[in-house]
């Protein structure tokens, strides 16, 4: 499954001020790798204006997630056993 999303913020706090706050943009893929176990890979930019009014920065963050969705009475007998 790709995953794709676009964040704009805006801020009106400051009429003197620019009103774009943040641009999030993230891409990512799942992998199923069992019934109840999924790998997420995926790449975050960022763009944003700092708070002293500097030129505009950008990063990128490399995201890895795995998720468990074994219900919690599972996991605690199975550590029982050990």
């Amino acid at each position: 499954m790709l995953t794709l999303y676009d964040e704009i913020l805006l801020s009106f706090a400051s009429p003197s001020a620019s009103a774009f706050e943040q641009n999030r943009v993230y891409a990512g893929a799942t992998w199923r790798a069992g019934r109840r176990l999924a790998v997420d890979l995926g790449v975050f930019y960022q763009t944003f204006q700092p708070q002293n009014g500097g030129r505009l920065e950008h990063n990128f963050v490399f995201v890895t997630l795995v998720r468990n969705r074994t219900p919690l009475r599972d996991l605690f007998r199975w550590l029982r056993r050990l």
